[in-house]
């Protein structure tokens, strides 16, 4: 069996994020199967060579489960012959990240699920309710995020045709990265942790309720006294933010590459301030 990055390691290097309790069923007379078991790499990347073995051995063992205590990528045609074999336990893992995947009824068991080039035939996300965190990433087809609801932490890259964000109402982390479509923003002050990337956004007045927010790269944005409740703030490369005298009573705040301020005098009561490689302010903070 090929694997590639990780040394191999006979139990988990962060145990808390792995098994839990006893490695699983095994058979005594194998020691084929007590060396997958144990001795698989805690994270490795699944090429053909390395995803045919291991669908072989959990034909044999049914230890699917066991076996994948990592994190899985699989590319689009893995996927597709994943779906294919199904082999047992393969939707147990802690984290999978699948391309182009046909059908998404058979993964609310994943924690972590990373879901990229989604087809036109998955818009229902119900059966993902249980999943912790989520990540979709150039689905193009995504435009009702109602089903979604549901999920702790969520994050949408590059999925052009979402316009409304407003279902989103039970999500504690949201991060929305480069999706031009949504132009206006509702009230989100139900969520915790709000990051936005690369965004043309300038009216921030709908994340006055939230407690930490992140903007990269918002290069329209610059009136920023509507979050001057926010517990937490950082900026990186919004060049158009001069004026930041309203944020005196942040708890924290970040400005990093932030080309536009010059003056920072009324922030001396924010607990904890860091400016990284702002050009106009006289003192930065070491990277």
């Amino acid at each position: 069996m090929s694997h590639r990055k990780r040394k191999i390691s006979s139990t988990p290097k962060h145990p808390e994020k792995g098994f839990k309790g006893e490695w699983g069923p095994q058979d005594p007379s194998s020691s084929l199967h007590d060396l997958v078991i144990k001795r698989i790499a805690e994270y490795l990347e699944y090429d053909d060579e390395t995803l045919n073995a291991l669908i072989r051995v959990s034909k044999r063992f049914h230890a699917m489960r066991d076996i994948f205590y990592g994190h899985i990528h699989l590319n689009t045609a893995q996927s597709e012959r994943l779906y294919r074999t199904k082999p047992s336990g393969w939707n147990k893992v802690a984290h999978m990240s699948l391309t182009s995947c046909p059908d998404i009824s058979e993964l609310g068991q994943i924690k972590f699920l990373m879901l990229s080039n989604l087809p036109s035939t998955v818009q229902d996300f119900s059966p993902l309710r249980k999943v912790k965190c989520l990540f979709l990433s150039r689905c193009q087809y995504l435009t009702d995020l109602s089903t979604l609801s549901s999920i702790e932490s969520l994050s949408i890259d590059c999925s052009p045709n979402i316009r409304d964000i407003s279902p989103l109402r039970g999500v504690k982390a949201l991060s929305i990265h480069t999706c031009h479509g949504i132009t206006n923003f509702p009230d989100i002050g139900y969520v915790e942790t709000f990051s936005l990337y690369w965004s043309h956004i300038t009216d921030v007045t709908a994340f006055k309720g939230v407690c930490d927010l992140n903007f990269w790269e918002c290069d329209q944005l610059s009136d920023v006294s509507p979050l001057k409740d926010v517990h937490g703030l950082f900026f990186c490369r919004c060049h158009k933010i001069t004026d930041v005298s309203a944020l005196g009573g942040v708890q924290k705040l970040c400005f990093y590459s932030c080309d536009g301020i010059s003056d920072i005098s009324a922030l001396s009561n924010v607990k904890v301030l860091k400016i990284n490689g702002c050009r106009l302010i006289a003192h930065n903070d070491p990277y």
